[in-house]
């Protein structure tokens, strides 16, 4: 089987979120929760939680339409490591 190449980023319309960049689950009222990004399954994005004690699996249109937003700053992505 030939080795699969490693993905590094994934672009979503005018989003492009990178491996390990920080995002931010929005919730109900003032509510939030950071993510890490983890890995990419063909559209889906794998996240850890900040202490790596939970994961989850979130479709990339989820960072499209504003329910997570990857975390910048001054157009660099923050990192979760």
């Amino acid at each position: 089987m030939a080795p699969r190449p490693v993905r590094t980023s994934l672009s979503l319309d005018d989003t492009r979120v990178h491996l390990f960049q920080v995002v931010r689950e929005r919730r109900g009222g003032d509510g939030h929760e950071d993510w890490i990004v983890v890995g990419f399954v063909d559209d889906d994005v794998e996240l850890a939680s900040v202490g790596f004690d939970w994961s989850r699996t979130v479709s990339g249109s989820s960072l499209v339409d504003g329910s997570f937003e990857p975390l910048t700053a001054a157009g660099v992505p923050v990192w979760g490591y």
